[in-house]
């Protein structure tokens, strides 16, 4: 929403209506302004009071021009009992002017410009639209020129969009945590930094915009804490310090990606991750060392580069079926089988994602796969492919550095 010159358009109609025209602008315009305009037609005298209210006629004095969605009383009539009267009080006149440059947009929008919200056809084969809306208003009348813009009354009040509460930023929950716990901790005091600990622990856990996986940890530190203070307060202690540790961790990239292919992580979030048509070499059998060098020959011989993530398909229980190496572009190489090694070119592919480091082992995918579960059945979701394995790192680089993500592609029920 535009607020500066959207809030001036708006209430510039209606200021300009409870102010009345000044007859030397009503002389040197061919047709009245947004505001007297309104006053005139009759049907706005609760959005021209709104106007004046909110204080800003003067603002809404300027040339424009400005495009008004203009809602009739009706309209305003049609809000909950007392919606409109608590409004106008003085102290709520931030809220209105909100409301109000809800209505406005800047420049001249006409009608045709406007998107039908259907189309019908009649029984000569012809089509019209039937309809012009904004939100959930009808737009009832159109195009009422103005010397400074144009009017389209609506009959229902558009209604700003609630403000987004601000993401909860784990970080910062957790470091406010420890600077106030861990000298209660030192001073003696266990219990009460232990009451420090949980209620931030508590408050991560049950905000759904914490990664997945941090919320896992500390929900696991809060149910199976020791009945031991001292040894509940490191538990918590050590969930946090996992939180900050996966919340930090950058991924090693040994290769380069494929193109189009987005940006490995984070760790511990389920994301919804789009990937383009690309060319993989495939070698078949859960046997990794077995697949990898096959597939390592196989690029040797065609002068391929390796590129990070090799790709492992997965069954349902998490065991690989078969290893790829991916292509830099769909169109190196050729595709078609060459000894063991099927070489394919891959559709593109939406899939729900998520990171986590350390080297890979089954309690890690049987709890991304439990992640990643149940983000599919709260987003209504249905599982549309093979679940796979990207790895981005080799055995040469450290358990503590090495980073991978499970994935499962998803379509819309």
């Amino acid at each position: 929403m535009k607020t500066t010159h959207t809030v001036v358009c708006s209430l510039l109609l209606l200021a300009l209506a409870l102010a009345g025209a000044h007859p030397a602008q009503a002389e040197s315009d061919a047709r009245p302004d947004l505001v007297s305009t309104a006053i005139a037609d009759g049907r706005f005298e609760v959005l021209v009071a709104a106007i004046n209210q909110a204080d800003l006629v003067t603002t809404l004095r300027g040339e424009g021009p400005f495009t008004v969605f203009a809602p009739t009383d009706a309209a305003f009539a049609a809000l909950p009992a007392g919606a409109v009267a608590d409004l106008l009080k003085p102290k709520n006149q931030a809220a209105l002017q909100r409301v109000l440059m809800t209505h406005v947009v800047a420049g001249r929008v006409l009608a045709s410009a406007l998107r039908p919200v259907a189309t019908i056809k009649t029984a000569s084969g012809a089509r019209f639209a039937v309809g012009v809306r904004i939100g959930k208003a009808n737009v009832v009348q159109a195009d009422i020129q103005c010397a400074n813009g144009i009017i389209h009354v609506i009959d229902a009040v558009l209604l700003p969009p609630a403000k987004q509460q601000e993401p909860l930023d784990a970080s910062k929950v957790i470091a406010a945590a420890i600077d106030k716990g861990a000298p209660l901790f030192n001073a003696g005091d266990v219990e009460a930094c232990v009451a420090v600990y949980l209620a931030a622990a508590q408050r991560l856990a049950n905000d759904s915009g914490v990664a997945d996986l941090a919320r896992w940890n500390l929900a696991q530190a809060i149910e199976h804490a020791p009945a031991d203070a001292t040894k509940r307060a490191w538990a918590l202690r050590h969930a946090f310090d996992r939180v900050l540790e996966d919340s930090a961790f950058e991924p090693k990239m040994e290769a380069s990606l494929p193109a189009g292919f987005p940006e490995p992580g984070p760790v511990g979030r389920v994301l919804e991750k789009s990937y383009p048509r690309y060319r993989a070499a495939r070698a078949e059998g859960g046997g990794q060392g077995g697949s990898f060098w096959a597939l390592f020959q196989h690029i040797k011989k065609n002068n391929v580069e390796m590129t990070a993530p090799v790709e492992m398909t997965m069954d349902s229980s998490m065991r690989m079926k078969d290893m790829a190496f991916l292509y830099e572009t769909p169109t190196q190489g050729a595709a078609g089988t060459q000894g063991s090694v099927k070489v394919l070119d891959l559709a593109r592919v939406k899939v729900l994602s998520i990171g986590m480091r350390g080297r890979r082992s089954d309690e890690g995918l049987q709890l991304a796969k439990a992640l990643l579960e149940k983000r599919v059945k709260d987003l209504g979701l249905s599982v549309s492919g093979s679940w796979r394995v990207l790895g981005y790192n080799s055995p040469m680089v450290a358990a503590s550095k090495q980073f991978w993500e499970l994935q499962v592609p998803v379509t819309k029920k």
